[in-house]
């Protein structure tokens, strides 16, 4: 049996011999070639970075040679629009967003050996200003749909008071204040009228379709409840835009939903 060590790619003669009893032997030499595989990258989970933290993943726990040291294999990496990554000599990568960007950006690693064997491995990397979630994701439950309008309408009535981490999550325009502004952020972005939560310091608009979704909410709040949001929501824009919007047929469902969680697609 013959097994190779680091760096024994190549041609490798070996000398095989045959003895008889009498002490008669042959003796014949065969080329045996070693080939030199590339790097195999394990996994790379998808993770999170919060802004402005620096995101720190060791690549020696995602990649095994056959053939090389970890320390001679080189890394590079694609697809990073908006993230910095830097990879250092200790193949430690560090993700960071340079200008305060959040998103979700799918980037590459990319290893190869001194022989140009390459290996390569997707990543999806989701930034925001909040840990554990993404702007307008009030719950953290991966979508952001009607129950986080709702939990956030909760939080603004004191019904029930959301922790720090879903505070920040439900500051929709970044302004560090949690009011109506966000929740009408949040309902933009469910309408498909802003992409995304801005993350920044903007104005919100009243749309009619925000003002029909909200109107939908009426069935899941008492009526006290429902009149003081919607005095709040008076107390922050003009009366002239609100009575605008509210004089305008609501296209949605004014009659309670028994699963609260279904999205604004299938109301």
């Amino acid at each position: 049996m013959w097994s190779t060590q680091d760096g024994d790619a190549g041609i490798h003669p070996v000398i095989f011999y045959v003895y008889d009893e009498r002490g008669g032997y042959d003796v014949d030499t065969v080329a045996i070639q070693v080939m030199d595989n590339a790097p195999q990258i394990s996994d790379i989970p998808d993770t999170s970075l919060t802004v402005p933290d620096t995101l720190m993943l060791d690549l020696d726990q995602f990649v095994s040679d056959c053939n090389d040291r970890l320390d001679v294999l080189q890394w590079n990496v694609t697809g990073n629009t908006h993230l910095a990554v830097d990879i250092g000599d200790d193949r430690l990568a560090r993700l960071f967003s340079p200008d305060g960007w959040t998103g979700t950006e799918l980037v590459t690693f990319i290893v190869h050996d001194p022989d140009e064997n390459v290996s390569s491995e997707e990543c999806l990397i989701m930034v925001s200003l909040c840990p554990g979630g993404v702007l307008g994701d009030v719950d953290a439950n991966g979508a952001i749909n009607v129950l986080d309008v709702v939990t956030a309408i909760n939080h603004l009535l004191n019904i029930q008071e959301l922790d720090t981490d879903g505070r920040c999550r439900a500051d929709c325009n970044g302004d560090t204040i949690l009011n109506v502004l966000d929740v009408l952020g949040i309902v933009n972005v469910i309408l498909g009228i802003f992409p995304e939560c801005p993350g920044e310091t903007v104005g919100i608009e009243i749309h009619p379709e925000a003002m029909g979704f909200l109107e939908s909410l009426r069935p899941y709040f008492s009526l006290p409840e429902f009149e003081r949001f919607m005095t709040m929501l008076k107390e922050v824009r003009i009366p002239e835009a609100l009575a605008q919007s509210r004089n305008l047929a609501s296209s949605f469902s004014s009659s309670p939903d028994p699963d609260i969680k279904k999205t604004i697609d299938t109301l």
